[in-house]
């Protein structure tokens, strides 16, 4: 594909203030920048998603995955509304990280590490690589914010989409503890 064509692509599909609409709102999850895009997100679905997928069942993970998708894109979209048009699935994964952060937090995840000049894997509690990813969008949230610099990272959507993920865990929880009781 071109880059005009993928230019226009995601003028008329990805998400932005002028292009706000029940279509736009579902496909600029499906649209990807390009390659190490659509391969990072893949890596996060990849680890975590088959888990929670397992837990929800595939209709209520669905379901989950595009709220949070289209949450974490309205909110960066309608608070910073000058920025490019978004697309990408981040915040919808971002959700499923944060599902995965309630329901696992103590499962291990193989990460690789850097040991001064040498790397290393190790297995790390989820709970660890999740709440470090969070505070790095949060921190690359603000300092973009603070100092004006746009680096066509919706880290805004991603947390966003990472608590509609927690929201919907608690939920959940709470929907099955309430039917357990009667």
């Amino acid at each position: 594909m071109s880059d005009d064509s993928l230019s226009n692509l995601i003028t008329k599909y990805g998400l932005s203030t002028h292009n706000i609409n029940a279509i736009s709102i579902l496909t600029y999850q499906f649209i990807h920048a390009g390659w190490i895009h659509i391969l990072g997100n893949m890596l996060y679905l990849w680890v975590f998603g088959n888990t929670v997928e397992d837990r929800l069942g595939s209709l209520r993970f669905l379901i989950i995955y595009l709220a949070c998708g289209m949450l974490g894109g309205l909110a960066q979209t309608y608070l910073i509304p000058d920025s490019v048009p978004i697309v990408g699935a981040s915040a919808s994964i971002a959700g499923v990280l944060g599902v995965y952060l309630l329901w696992f937090p103590y499962s291990k995840i193989k990460v690789l590490l850097p040991i001064i000049v040498f790397w290393t894997i190790a297995n790390v509690p989820a709970i660890f690589v999740l709440i470090l990813w969070f505070l790095t969008n949060l921190l690359n949230s603000y300092a973009s914010i603070v100092t004006a610099n746009v680096d066509n990272v919706a880290y805004l959507g991603h947390i966003v989409g990472f608590l509609a993920g927690v929201f919907f865990a608690v939920a959940l929880i709470k929907i099955r503890n309430r039917f357990d009781k009667v």
